[in-house]
């Protein structure tokens, strides 16, 4: 989308959602900028010392990644400094016309005709026996935008996977590990680090959009669990058996020592499933009650002595008037009444569909701050300090690591897996905060105009046809029980992310405008006159003329030939 300013309204001081966020990013980028730009000091010293082959490896795999790191935050905050929300913005309900468009599109009857017409908002039916475990523990979230309940899917999932994780960890440290002397112990840890593993995976996946979302996808599937409890129970005595030098490879090969993963797994799949939770209550605030979905709905049967164009001009002029600062409305469909004067009669159909400019929906007039009918403000606070605090802990386990690494050779796994684990944490933590701060909320009113009836033709003469030199001839159109239909509600509406789809939360009528604006068009109407009428000025000048020679018809008879013959001397002389 383009950013479209207007001097006269203030679209572009609309108030930053991000800017909170932007504090904890920045927070984010100084911590891991420090500790990438110390140990690349690190690198350069050593480098000046000794030329140990050992160098290499810290600087791709461990210092670059961590700096990486730091810009993407910083790049996430200098993206969001300044938020420019344009007269397009937010995008419409539907496909929009052009100013002079005429059409509609099934969009239209999909996403606007059809919740006014039903009075009902559709949502989509949970499907899957995780999400139904999800929506039978939070039943109002079936009431809420579609990207809030997407999200709120993909993470609870997300958070039995971890908790199965966990379950399954502790299983397998009980039954599933085999008890050959010398084995148990690098069965156990590599098993740690294979849950681990799964577990900074789960985190870090990208959450599906509306078009790719599968109802269980993912580990928590039917095939995903049943190889997690096969796994859990057979696998290790399997690999145990039949590969008992599988896990010698790293410590022969690289001559890396074997990683210890206990507790440390357990203490970052009890910590991931707490910031799950935390995610999950702050999504949890965010809900609210079953909307209203009232619609004001005028019907009427009218007959008309000129054309149904009338209407639509007239409505056309009202909603002009009620423009939100100055901003025209959304026209969604626009079908103008077709006559044809070349038939003497025939049935005709029009319809107009336009929402005015949505508007923030301001909770406190003095700050301009929107409103958040969730009340987590506090929630997502927590949520934001908890990603800088895991930050710290990935940035300070990759120095340990690299510095380890470069000063005395050795391998410290579990700063690896520190690292790795703080490392995502920190990542769902700042995403999931961002996510539910880009909600925006906006009032708008939505009409749908809609006549359908038959026409007839007819002629109107003016004047006396008989004797009269002055007369008149119109066409005019005759409208005979023309169905009138007026639907009209105040929006409540949502979009996540200013470029992002809007969707409809609640529909409230409003009788004293919907009525308002029917009679409004019924006077116009009963006004409009159906004769030819010659009311310009030269019009009017000749229509004088032509009564003061009526009125002395002396002054238009030619002269005598007696009074030509008697004039002829004055002229000679």
């Amino acid at each position: 989308m383009a950013f479209e300013y207007s001097s006269q309204n203030r679209g572009i001081d609309f108030p930053n959602p991000l800017k909170m966020h932007n504090r904890f990013l920045v927070a984010a980028f100084a911590i891991l900028a420090i500790f990438a730009v110390a140990l690349l000091v690190s690198v350069r010293t050593h480098l000046a010392v000794s030329r140990s082959a050992i160098v290499f490896p810290v600087v791709f795999f461990v210092a670059l990644p961590l700096l990486a790191a730091s810009i993407n935050n910083l790049y996430g905050c200098l993206s969001h400094l300044r938020f420019f929300f344009g007269l397009d913005r937010p995008m419409g309900l539907a496909r929009e016309l052009a100013a002079d468009g005429q059409g509609t599109s099934p969009y239209v009857e999909q996403y606007v005709k059809e919740p006014l017409r039903q009075q009902a908002i559709k949502y989509r039916e949970p499907k899957g026996p995780i999400t139904g475990l999800l929506y039978s523990l939070v039943p109002k979230l079936i009431y809420a935008p579609e990207p809030l309940r997407l999200f709120a899917e993909w993470q609870f999932k997300s958070g039995l996977t971890l908790i199965a994780l966990l379950i399954g960890l502790i299983c397998a440290l009980i039954f599933g590990v085999p008890n050959q002397a010398g084995q148990v112990s690098y069965v156990a840890d590599w098993t740690g680090v294979f849950f681990l593993l799964i577990g900074v995976v789960t985190l870090l996946r990208q959450h599906p959009s509306a078009q790719n979302a599968s109802p269980d996808s993912g580990f928590l599937s039917i095939g995903g669990l049943s190889g997690l409890i096969a796994g859990v129970i057979v696998a290790p005595m399997i690999v145990s058996l039949l590969l008992p030098n599988l896990f010698n490879f790293w410590t022969t090969s690289f001559g890396l020592p074997q990683p210890s993963p206990f507790p440390h797994i357990f203490l970052f799949l009890l910590a991931g499933i707490a910031v799950q939770g935390l995610f999950f209550a702050a999504t949890i605030a965010q809900l609210l009650p079953p909307p209203p979905t009232a619609v004001s709905v005028v019907q009427d049967t009218w007959s008309l002595s000129t054309s149904p164009s009338q209407i639509t001009g007239e409505f056309a002029r009202a909603m002009q008037e009620s423009w939100n600062d100055k901003i025209p409305n959304r026209r969604y469909a626009r079908i103008e009444p077709v006559i044809n004067l070349n038939a003497g009669a025939g049935p005709f159909r029009a319809e107009i569909i336009e929402e005015s400019q949505p508007v923030p929906r301001i909770l406190n007039a003095a700050s301009q701050e929107q409103v958040s009918p969730s009340g987590s403000r506090k929630l997502i606070l927590a949520l934001e300090s908890i990603g800088v605090v895991f930050a710290f802990g990935a940035g300070l386990s990759a120095y340990l690591l690299g510095n380890g690494l470069l000063e005395t050779g050795t391998y410290r796994g579990n700063a690896l897996l520190y690292a790795l684990a703080c490392g995502s944490l920190s990542s769902y933590a700042l995403g999931a905060a961002r996510f539910l701060l880009l909600r925006f909320d906006f009032s708008s009113r939505l009409y749908w105009l809609e006549l359908n009836g038959q026409y007839n033709l007819a002629k109107v003469k003016l004047g006396n046809v008989i004797q009269g030199n002055l007369g008149s001839d119109t066409t005019a159109v005759q409208v005979e029980g023309m169905t009138f239909r007026l639907w009209m509600a105040e929006l409540h509406s949502v979009t996540f992310g200013k470029d992002a789809p809007r969707y409809i939360l609640s529909m409230a009528g409003n009788p004293v405008v919907a009525e308002g604006l029917a009679q409004r068009l019924k006077q116009y109407t009963s006004g409009v006159a159906t004769v030819f009428a010659l009311n310009n000025s030269a019009n009017a000048e000749r229509l004088a003329a032509n009564n003061m020679l009526a009125d002395q018809p002396e002054k238009l008879a030619p002269p005598s030939t007696e009074e030509t013959v008697a004039a002829m001397p004055k002229v000679l002389e």
